[in-house]
């Protein structure tokens, strides 16, 4: 979204208007190699602020629009950079499963499932 071009101007300096999708479809055709730099790196210090908070022994799954459009922030060396930022610990979370889920129907399934369960709460 927004965000993506926001860090398009802020790399690029363009002052041209530039749609999200458009960085994204540069992102994918590796055009724009610091906002994919970036964009691993915010993911990984997002990763490892929800370890910190939340401590998930039973991981982490992601999915998604926007992280299924861009699978290669997950081999980008800057994504593990970003979760190992901070190094409290550290060894407790490396122990977390961390899980990418594909399949564009995982999100609806997931959020089908909360919402049956939030439902039956009531």
């Amino acid at each position: 979204g927004q965000g993506l071009v926001r860090l398009h101007q802020f790399f690029y300096r363009d002052n041209q208007y530039i749609t999200p999708e458009e960085v994204g479809h540069r992102m994918q055709a590796g055009q724009t190699p610091e906002i994919l730099d970036a964009f691993a790196w915010y993911t990984g210090l997002f990763i490892g602020t929800v370890q910190l908070i939340f401590m998930p022994e039973g991981g982490i799954w992601i999915t998604g629009g926007v992280a299924l459009s861009h699978l290669s922030i997950f081999d980008n060396p800057e994504f593990l950079h970003g979760i190992h930022t901070s190094p409290s610990y550290l060894p407790e979370r490396q122990k977390y499963p961390l899980g990418i889920l594909c399949n564009p129907e995982h999100a609806l399934m997931g959020g089908g499932f909360y919402a049956s369960k939030r439902l039956l709460m009531i």
